[in-house]
């Protein structure tokens, strides 16, 4: 299944051409059945298409409008993060030599870390390597700078 969601081209083209066969096989059953001659069912059938297209489309505003949401939330998020790690950075530059580049070092390899664990993206395989290496964040606790 998740090869599925992480092949999101493939994922289209398979619901695709599913819709497609549907859609045939609905046209063959109509024409079999004789449904688009009686002037009934073809009101039936249009009051199903209509409510189908609205409820589509009601689907499709709410996805998109809840989507704008968290890309907007999640970019207010990065600029927060960025003008912490920035202000961090200056205020290492205040504290005696050995622990000021020893900082600086550290947020360094902090930051490329960040880079690297979100340009993975979805591929698992890749977020597993990057997060086995060992970041600045786990070496904090235990490594002080020589003096």
């Amino acid at each position: 299944m998740e090869y599925v969601f992480n092949h999101p081209w493939e994922l289209g083209l398979l619901l695709g051409t599913a819709l497609a066969v549907v859609l045939d096989l609905g046209r063959r059953i109509a024409v079999r059945y004789q449904i688009d001659q009686t002037p009934q069912r073809k009101e039936q059938m249009g009051t199903i298409r209509d409510g189908l297209f609205i409820l589509v489309s009601l689907l499709l505003g709410f996805t998109l409008t809840l989507a704008a949401s968290r890309v907007a939330e999640r970019r207010s998020l990065l600029v927060e993060e960025a003008i912490s790690i920035g202000t961090t950075y200056l205020r290492a530059s205040t504290l005696p030599q050995p622990y000021r580049d020893h900082s600086k070092q550290l947020l360094r390899e902090y930051v490329d870390t960040r880079l690297e664990l979100d340009s993975v993206g979805v591929n698992a395989s890749r977020f597993n390597e990057a997060v086995a290496v060992p970041s600045a964040s786990k070496r904090i606790s235990g490594s002080t700078p020589s003096r």
